[in-house]
């Protein structure tokens, strides 16, 4: 059974993550584009249901999509994935255009 379903994930993300200072000074210069891209994006959301704990921290997710009409139900979407360790430190953050 998971617990991750029990987690506010809002709550964790607003009060334990930082996306600037020091905790970015260790990042990768891809993770570090991608943490820009996200301060700047302001239209997507956190997605609850795809955050998750891993044996490494947690998997937290956040998402848009659009686009979807009769003919095209596949539509857009654009995801951030930011992993971090147990004390909340940023260790890697992709990001996905489809």
């Amino acid at each position: 059974m998971s617990v991750s379903k029990y987690v506010n994930w809002s709550e964790l993300w607003s009060e334990e993550v930082c996306l600037e200072g020091n905790c970015l000074n260790e990042l990768l210069n891809d993770a570090k584009e991608n943490v820009k891209m996200f301060q700047q994006d302001t239209n997507v959301e956190l997605v609850d249901n795809e955050c998750d704990i891993v044996e490494s921290g947690y998997l937290i997710y956040f998402g848009e999509t659009g686009g979807q009409n009769e003919s095209d139900n596949q539509g857009w979407s654009r995801d951030y994935c930011f992993h971090l360790d147990f004390d909340f430190t940023i260790q890697d953050v992709t990001y996905e255009q489809g």
